[in-house]
């Protein structure tokens, strides 16, 4: 059986890292919860994958206010702005307007719905966007 000394085996296994490449970099890791981004008191009602790349959409609520809160929370791009938005509004309101119920714009970390409506009883409609793909769902969490 052949014996190998430890210089040869450091110098294989220094061809092999250049052969294949040094292993491949972490993923950057968002340094934002949905809790942290929506506020004290507020818990997830819904999270997670909502259908959209590069991010996920969490629906939050603080049962103590009866408000709720959309954080769309990204899981790539993480410190480049890149376009992402997140709201809601009551179901019973006809209309999304920017910066009241839904905020839209290159950020680097996260969007959140910039009003916390009092929702409590009531059902939402959420809205959720990251790069090209949006999500709106209509007469949810109703309650």
């Amino acid at each position: 059986m052949p014996k190998f000394t430890t210089a040869a085996l450091t110098a294989c296994a220094a061809a092999a890292i250049t052969l294949l490449g040094a292993a491949p970099a972490q993923a950057a890791t968002n340094p934002y919860t949905p809790a942290q981004i929506c506020g004290s008191g507020y818990k997830t009602v819904s999270g997670g994958y909502f259908g959209l790349t590069g991010a996920d959409m969490y629906v939050m609520y603080n049962s103590a206010a009866g408000r709720n809160c959309v954080a769309v929370v990204k899981r790539s791009n993480i410190g480049t702005a890149t376009s992402v938005g997140a709201g809601f509004k009551l179901s019973s309101d006809p209309t999304w307007r920017a910066g009241v119920n839904y905020e839209l714009g290159n950020f680097k970390y996260y969007a959140v719905s910039p009003t916390k409506y009092y929702a409590k009883g009531k059902c939402i409609d959420i809205y959720g966007v990251s790069g090209s793909s949006k999500v709106q769902q209509f007469k949810v969490f109703c309650g």
